[in-house]
């Protein structure tokens, strides 16, 4: 397989020694996850196909035990470098007797990770479909907005912000829609994108669907520092770096991430490559 400041979400942290609180990327992997009215989050494997374009598609149904459906369809583009994008749809119907909270996530590597300083942006259109009952999509409680834009697992861009309803009294179709990062992308980001993805997060009233459908583009600013060991493009080997390669460490990954000896493992000799480049790149 071919293989960010948090305005709506937290950011995943290490705790190791000069470290504390850094962020690093996840295991570049694809991942689906989600939990339903707040119990155990589960995960959904994910396999990509190899589309005749070389974009990679990724497609997942479930049935869950509180009866609804959810599904994802996604398309994503990592070979047209300076940019990359994830664009899709996600869709939940509410087959129980009473109105259901769902968090649900998708994360997609890219590789290569877009690094050397990025920009971002994108469209996102929500479609509720109500039967005779009425009723539709509210905000989950305890979360502050429905629709969030993920890199590196984090949480960059917030829409539909709470409180928020698209709601009717009988069997309806409503659509709302939103561009980001316009003219796209336009909007400043993390240093490296390593993946890219978003989070759903909504009540959905009984015998109702949602329909949320977005395409996120990142898009490189060029300025990568070309040291090896600065494992982020920031310009600096620092704790980041150290906490990207951890975040990697042991395994063989086919975007050689964290992989700075380019020998096909993570271990002491890329982390000892790391430790004696630090500081400003190129000092």
């Amino acid at each position: 397989m071919r293989s960010l400041s948090t305005k709506c979400g937290a950011a995943f942290v290490f705790g190791v020694a000069g470290v504390a609180g850094a962020q690093i990327a996840e295991p570049a992997v694809p991942k689906f996850k989600y939990s339903v009215d707040g119990g155990v989050t589960m995960v959904v494997p994910l396999t990509a196909a190899v589309q005749n374009n070389g974009m990679m598609k990724y497609v997942a149904t479930v049935s869950t035990p509180e009866s609804l459906e959810i599904s994802i369809v996604y398309v994503v583009d990592d070979l047209n470098n300076p940019t990359a994008s994830a664009a899709g749809q996600f869709k939940c119907t509410n087959n129980s007797g009473v109105t259901r909270g769902v968090d649900a996530s998708v994360d997609f590597p890219l590789c290569p990770a877009v690094s050397g300083g990025t920009l971002y942006g994108g469209t996102v259109t929500m479609l509720v479909v109500t039967n005779a009952d009425g009723g539709g999509v509210t905000c989950l409680p305890g979360s502050n907005c429905v629709w969030q834009a993920t890199v590196g697992g984090s949480a960059i861009h917030g829409l539909f912000w709470c409180p928020f309803q698209i709601v009717t009294t009988g069997a309806g179709t409503m659509q709302s829609n939103s561009v980001f990062g316009a003219p796209v992308p336009g909007l400043p980001g993390p240093n490296s994108a390593p993946s890219i993805g978003s989070r759903n997060r909504f009540s959905l009233s009984s015998g109702d669907a949602v329909t949320i459908t977005s395409n996120l583009i990142v898009k490189t600013l060029g300025s990568g520092s070309g040291c090896a060991a600065d494992l982020n493009g920031d310009g600096t080997i620092d704790g980041l770096d150290l906490a990207e390669l951890l975040g990697h460490w042991g395994g063989a990954n086919s975007c050689g991430i964290g992989d700075v000896n380019e020998d096909g493992v993570v271990d002491g000799l890329d982390m000892a490559l790391v430790l004696g480049a630090w500081g400003d790149c190129g000092s």
